[in-house]
């Protein structure tokens, strides 16, 4: 009887073991999402706990107190409340990360040093990537705006939009400050997250195009407003595809930054104020990302997650991949001159804010 319990011990501990360290399924994907929020939640609530006790001389103050003075700063609307909520969340992110990954956490996540030619090809996804996040965000709040007029509860979700709510507050502000707080902490925290924690443990489990599309979807999540969610999908498939063939985290990382900077960029100065969402445009820039996507791959399509024996899914073109190979790079520059052109266009076109 000894025996028995003890061999079921073990067995129990092994399969723990290996439920662990195969990484996060759909369910601690979901709380590693909460956990996301949680952890900006608990840094807004220390900054502004501490913002009182400051003001008041240590002293607590009365609800009414605290709440008025918080009106008085517009505390809501500033970037002080994101940009230290994003970067207080760092603290808590990270251990957490590191827990749950493991160690040596260099290999295990990919932060090695990306290749100069990939680094290259990534970087150039940043303004395609923004015409077509922009373009989809665009026809996504106007659905958005169109259901809560005809369904008014949805109304209250439209105060979890923080572009909108920063705007006011942005264009006073130093764009060094901006980019450091509102740009840098988000990139670093959700990649480290959503690519580096949850995108293993579900490509792992689920395969890799299963893994992408619900890493996608919670990344999506976790930005709360709905057309900013949606917008959020492709840029994360993306960012995951980029992972997946650089082997390295630092890219994604990178690509989110700029990103968001370019966000920040068009906020805060009226010229870039809105991108241009001509449908050729947006056509182009599609095309433009599926060809970047194509030489990422090289010769061969090896889409597979971290530390895995073999690939999850493996094409490889063939004998004439060094043909294919050529006409994908005269197709990249005629695509890259054909969407320099319309962007330049379009923007030149397009009527002053």
């Amino acid at each position: 009887m000894t025996r028995t319990l003890r061999a079921r011990f073990a067995l129990y501990r092994r399969k723990i073991h290996e439920n662990w360290s195969t990484g996060p399924g759909l369910a601690e994907a979901g709380l590693w999402t909460f956990g996301f929020l949680l952890a900006q939640a608990v840094a807004a609530c220390l900054f502004v706990g501490l913002l009182l006790l400051i003001a008041f001389d240590g002293r607590i103050p009365a609800r009414s107190e605290a709440i008025e003075i918080l009106l008085a700063i517009r505390i809501d609307s500033t970037f002080l409340l994101t940009g230290v909520t994003t970067l207080g969340a760092l603290l808590l992110i990270v251990p957490a990360v590191r827990f749950r990954v493991g160690r040596p956490l260099r290999r295990r996540l990919g932060l090695e040093t990306p290749q100069p030619r990939r680094l290259l090809l990534a970087l150039g996804a940043v303004a395609p990537l923004a015409v077509v996040s922009n373009a989809l965000y665009s026809a996504a709040d106007g659905v958005w705006q169109a259901l809560t007029g005809h369904f008014p509860p949805l109304a209250p979700a439209g105060n979890m939009n923080a572009l909108e709510t920063l705007t006011p507050g942005i264009a006073a502000e130093p764009f060094g400050v901006l980019v450091v707080a509102l740009a840098l902490g988000p990139a670093i925290s959700e990649e480290l997250v959503f690519r580096g924690v949850i995108g293993r443990g579900l490509i792992r489990r689920r395969g890799v195009i299963a893994g992408v599309i619900w890493t996608s979807l919670f990344f999506a999540a976790a930005h709360l407003y709905p057309p900013h969610a949606l917008a959020t999908i492709p840029l994360g498939i993306f960012f995951h595809f980029v992972y997946l063939q650089t082997r390295t985290l630092w890219l994604p990382i990178g690509l989110h930054f700029l990103n968001n900077a370019l966000a920040l960029a068009m906020m805060k100065y009226p010229l870039l104020n809105k991108f241009p969402e001509t449908p050729l445009l947006v056509a182009l820039s599609t095309v433009y990302l599926l060809i970047i996507a194509l030489l990422l791959t090289g010769r061969r399509l090896n889409l597979q997650s971290l530390e895995l024996q073999r690939p999850a899914l493996a094409i490889v073109i063939g004998p004439a991949g060094a043909r294919l190979e050529k006409l994908s790079h005269a197709a990249a520059a005629a695509c890259i001159l054909g969407f320099t052109t319309s962007f330049v266009w379009s923007m030149m076109s397009a009527p002053l804010p």
